[in-house]
């Protein structure tokens, strides 16, 4: 009968015009669709939660616009937010799994107000309880690493990844990069199984390097191929990049095919997981081509910070100084955080043999000499703390009124 009434009442105010009600119910945004609003009255639990869930949504566009006043804004905040714990309410009291969850995240983002003795934390504990897909895990463990709370983020998240999770997944294989093999692969091998796509493009790299290591083990080979075409077959992230590698090189019995490889290394780089580290790699086959000087110069930052001995940095300082003169005598204008003349001291400094050779020849004084190259950098400008904090109050003050 309860539901009869509030559906009867949303009747009864929507036909008379009416917004504001007496009663605790308040009448749904326009975005709401009217079927849900009644099979949610009607005793559906998925309605109402789906509901909530616009509510909340739309809260957040609120907060974004910036083409309505403060006043509208606030009205139209209160007025999602009184739905927003209308359907939720409703919701958790048809015992919908998922409204733990969700306080816990309208509770973070201070959608709804925090109640006396109720914690989010609380409620992060609670929605655990009926987290059968890993999403509860992962949600809370990245709360807690926010909170500074490591340890027990990482046991929840590898919780939640050995859920399948794939949100999880991700976030495990970027944590052992670099950092632990062993666990690294494991997380890839949980991934294919899960069917994260992503997962496909880590396996084909580790197996394109185990195999270029030792290209006459053609078991490695034929695991490399297989990888590529699961890869493929998935459309996963970056797959095209990795197929162009295979081209330039003329893998798989194939004649080399530097230009339509090169090509779409370029292409599809960017879709590369960047945590990766193969930025080196392409850096050493790109700045062979002049075609892609600017690149080259973008990837060279990258493949000094994954290369880790002195002489492979002189090595790399040189030949991104050497792309940087090679721009500027096109009189281009060259973006990068390393200035040329210090590349050049600093790879002849490290003992770089070519650099020390450089500097001493003709050309290298001519370049070193010449007061036309002038490198800038970005200056960052000391923040004035008391006035920051005189522009806060101030924007305070005016989102209040």
């Amino acid at each position: 009968m309860t539901d009869i009434f509030e559906l009867s009442q949303y009747l009864a105010f929507k036909l008379n015009h009416q917004s504001d009600a007496p009663q605790p119910w308040h009448e749904p945004s326009e975005m709401e669709f009217a079927g849900h609003v009644y099979a949610a009255l009607a005793g559906n639990k998925e309605a109402a939660f789906e509901l909530a869930q616009r509510a909340s949504s739309e809260m957040e566009l609120v907060e974004l616009d910036s083409y309505i006043s403060n006043l509208e804004k606030k009205q139209h905040w209160e007025t999602l937010q009184r739905d927003l714990n209308y359907w939720l309410e409703k919701a958790h009291r048809q015992s919908h799994q998922k409204t733990w969850l969700m306080y816990a995240n309208v509770y973070l983002k201070k959608q709804l107000l925090l109640p006396q003795g109720q914690t989010i934390d609380n409620c992060f504990k609670l929605a655990l309880k009926t987290d059968h897909e890993g999403d509860v895990a992962f949600q809370y463990g990245s709360y807690l690493i926010t909170r500074s709370q490591q340890t027990r983020g990482i046991e929840l998240i590898t919780q939640a990844g050995e859920q399948a999770n794939h949100k999880a997944i991700r976030v495990l294989q970027q944590k052992y990069y670099g950092e632990d093999i062993k666990q690294y692969h494991y997380w890839i091998e949980a991934g294919l199984h899960a069917e994260e796509k992503r997962s496909f493009t880590l396996d084909v790299f580790e197996k394109l390097k185990q195999w270029e290591l030792d290209k006459n083990n053609d078991i490695l080979k034929k695991k490399v191929k297989t990888a590529l075409i699961s890869a493929k077959a998935r459309l996963s992230p970056a797959v095209n990049y990795f197929s162009g590698y295979c081209d330039y090189h003329g893998y798989w019995g194939n004649a080399p095919a530097p230009v339509k490889g090169l090509s779409a290394m370029i292409k599809h780089h960017q879709q590369v997981p960047q945590f990766i580290d193969y930025q080196e790699i392409l850096f050493n086959i790109v700045k062979k081509d002049s075609e892609y000087t600017s690149e080259a110069i973008e990837l060279a930052n990258d493949a000094l910070r994954i290369n880790k001995t002195v002489l492979g940095k002189a090595q790399i300082k040189f030949e991104l100084a050497m792309l940087i003169w090679r721009k500027l005598q096109n009189g281009n204008k060259v973006k990068s955080p390393h200035a040329l003349k210090q590349l050049i001291r600093e790879s002849a400094k490290a003992g770089h043999v070519e650099a020390i050779d450089f500097i001493k020849s003709p050309k290298g004084k001519v370049i070193l000499r010449d007061g036309s190259i002038i490198s800038t950098k970005n200056t960052h400008i000391k923040v004035d703390r008391k006035k920051q904090k005189q522009a806060n109050k101030a924007a305070r003050k005016a989102k209040r009124s």
